[in-house]
């Protein structure tokens, strides 16, 4: 293992893969230019190289693994990758997520400039997932793979669309109102194909239906994110619902990213319109907010 500076960077800046940059590109990221300096082993490159590495390294691995950040470069092939770096590394909590991108400047994650870059961190840290929608209900969903075509027996687009008359102003908003699993994994939402789309897994047919307003949203970024000497991931989703910047602690630093790597229960998993954070120092654990 050794030291690498941790960095988020925004699409087009100039960010060379020097060897000892870990990071990818954020939407925003604050406090500019700021890069935390953390022990670890990196590899980086195609999952399949990836995985071909963290095999070889878990085969003999000497050094204690506290828990591991993964980046992706897009959102595809996700939940896969998270499932196969779990076999190798049970009980390792993660945090992370996919990088950012602008029509002009697409997706880079460090090193390796490839689809995913992953550390296992070798420092006591604690891994935190934070939701800032409040549970409203719980609902059935009708799926054809990821798309959702009914949701409590009703036409999923004129489901939303009672939801929206019901919480907001009557605009169908998918980033303040979304479902989510009962562990908390949000999923995001889109139109495709004229369809309802989930941009992450579903893995049960019984989902929580969850809101949040702006203010409330800004309360929750900010009670999660202000921890000292912390890394947070959260969504670029969010960061739409937000009026001012996040609070974070001292010697902390934040981007938002287009989907996130959280632990729930114990579990890596991949999810949307959420909050992860890896906190360093101190007695390592992994929990949930």
């Amino acid at each position: 293992m050794k030291n690498w500076e941790f960095r988020f960077f925004l699409p087009g800046e100039k960010r060379e893969d020097d060897g000892k940059t870990f990071g990818l590109t954020a939407s925003e990221c604050y406090p500019a230019d700021a890069a935390m300096t953390v022990l670890g082993e990196a590899f980086g490159g195609s999952y399949e190289s990836v995985l071909s590495g963290l095999e070889r390294y878990a085969a003999d691995a000497k050094e204690t693994i506290y828990s591991a950040m993964i980046l992706f470069r897009e959102n595809v092939g996700n939940e896969a990758f998270i499932k196969a770096f779990s076999a190798l590394f049970p009980g390792v909590p993660c945090a992370g997520g996919t990088a950012a991108q602008t029509e002009e400047h697409g997706p880079r994650v460090l090193p390796g400039e490839g689809e995913v870059a992953v550390m296992l961190v070798g420092e006591p840290t604690q891994v935190f997932a934070g939701n800032v929608h409040e549970k409203k209900g719980s609902v059935m969903i009708e799926c054809d793979g990821r798309y959702v075509d009914r949701i409590d027996g009703m036409d999923a687009a004129e489901w939303y669309r009672r939801q929206a008359a019901r919480y907001t102003d009557g605009t169908v908003c998918y980033e303040q109102l979304t479902l989510s699993e009962d562990n908390g994994k949000n999923v995001h939402f889109t139109e495709r194909d004229g369809r309802l789309y989930a941009n992450a897994a579903l893995d049960t047919e019984e989902i929580e239906l969850r809101f949040s307003t702006r203010k409330g949203a800004q309360e929750a970024a900010n009670r999660f994110a202000n921890t000292p000497k912390t890394i947070v991931f959260g969504c670029a989703g969010v960061n739409t619902l937000l009026d001012e910047r996040v609070t974070i602690g001292e010697g902390s630093l934040i981007g938002f990213l287009f989907s996130e790597v959280v632990t729930l229960g114990g579990k890596p998993a991949f999810a949307n319109l959420m909050l992860s954070k890896i906190v360093f120092g101190g007695e390592p654990k992994q929990s949930q907010s």
